[in-house]
C-alpha cells in the first residue's frame, strides 16, 4: 500500500511540476499579440498619479508578433480631434526575469519590466528618475 501511494504522490509530483505558463501558450512568449491600452500611470519623488485616459487614447494599440516584431500605434487628441499620434515598428526580446529589450526602427532601443496577470499585461520604463507605467489588455 506504501508504495501504491508513494506511486501515486510522485506521478502526481512530475505532473504538477512539468506542466507551466509557457505550456499553457504552448511554448509561445505570453508578450504575443494584440493588445489594447487600458490604464496608464506616472510615478516622480515617490508619488504615483493614475493617468486620466480618453476614449481616444484607449485606441491605442500594440500588436506583438512571434517573428519578434512588433507595431505601437497611439492616438491623441489635436484641435478637438481623435487622430493617430505615432505608429512606431521595431523589434522585440524577451530578456527573462520580465524583461524586454524593444528596438525601434530608428535605432532607438529601451528596456522595460513586463507583468503578466490573466489576459492584462502592465509594463514600466524608468527615464530620468520617472518612472511611466501602462497597462494593455489582450484584445
Amino acid at each position: 500500500m506504501k508504495k501504491v501511494l508513494l506511486l501515486t504522490f510522485l506521478c502526481i509530483g512530475s505532473l504538477l511540476t512539468s506542466c507551466s505558463k509557457d505550456d499553457d501558450n504552448g511554448g509561445q512568449d505570453p508578450f504575443i499579440g494584440s493588445w489594447g491600452l487600458i490604464a496608464s500611470s506616472t510615478t516622480a519623488n515617490e508619488q504615483t498619479t493614475q493617468d486620466e485616459m480618453t476614449d481616444c487614447e484607449k485606441r491605442s494599440t500594440v500588436t506583438v508578433n512571434a517573428d519578434g516584431t512588433y507595431e505601437s500605434i497611439s492616438y491623441s487628441f489635436f484641435n478637438e480631434e481623435c487622430e493617430l499620434s505615432d505608429n512606431t515598428p521595431g523589434r522585440w526580446e524577451n530578456l527573462g526575469d520580465g524583461v524586454y529589450r524593444f528596438t525601434w526602427n530608428d535605432g532607438t532601443v529601451s528596456e522595460g519590466a513586463i507583468v503578466f496577470t490573466n489576459d492584462t499585461f502592465s509594463i514600466s520604463e524608468n527615464d530620468g528618475g520617472v518612472t511611466f507605467a501602462s497597462t494593455y489588455q489582450k484584445k
